[in-house]
């Protein structure tokens, strides 16, 4: 499940639309949201995102009834919400251009406890972001030339930023 989520229910009567409110539909952790009806359908979408890797359980009370009047069987289920959102690219502090030692230290900021790879120098480096999203990788450059250098970070669910860069020249000349 998406944490922007949709929750449908289908059921095989039509539903009194006045009985569907948030005392019969009972999702647990508990969200803000509405409620629509179509027939045996009934939606609801939360007014913001689920918690991202979160657990939820919808219950559905003997409080629903269909268009006769007639309590529909109470039914629980479960679904867990899974983080689906890159983060945003990291942001890298100034480097001086050109340079002539190597390595040098790239420093920025990322999401926090995000995965940091850092590529473009003569091989790929990586660290994490520490609790405030700040971190620091060493680096060797390729030496008398243009290194372009790339960071993404990936999230503790596996997303990856868009790119950030940086050009570095090493020249000792």
């Amino acid at each position: 499940v998406r944490v922007a989520v949709v929750v449908e229910v289908a059921r095989d009567e039509a539903l009194d639309r006045a009985t569907v409110t948030s005392q019969s539909f009972i999702l647990t952790p508990a969200a803000a949201g509405t409620f629509t009806h179509s027939g045996t359908v009934v939606t609801f979408r939360p007014a913001a995102s689920l918690s991202p890797d979160t657990a939820y359980t919808v219950q559905l009370t003997a409080g629903i009834r269909d268009k006769a009047g007639l309590a529909l069987a109470p039914h629980t289920f479960s679904f867990t919400t899974v983080d689906t959102l890159a983060p945003a690219p990291p942001v890298l502090a100034p480097l001086d251009s050109p340079v002539c030692r190597n390595p040098i230290t790239v420093t920025g900021t990322a999401e926090p406890g995000a995965l940091i790879t850092l590529t473009g120098g003569q091989s790929a480096v990586a660290g994490s972001a520490d609790g405030s999203g700040a971190f620091a990788l060493s680096v060797r450059l390729r030496e008398g030339t243009l290194n372009l250098l790339e960071a993404r970070a990936r999230d503790a669910a596996g997303n990856a930023s868009a790119p950030a860069a940086a050009e570095v020249i090493h020249s000792c000349a």
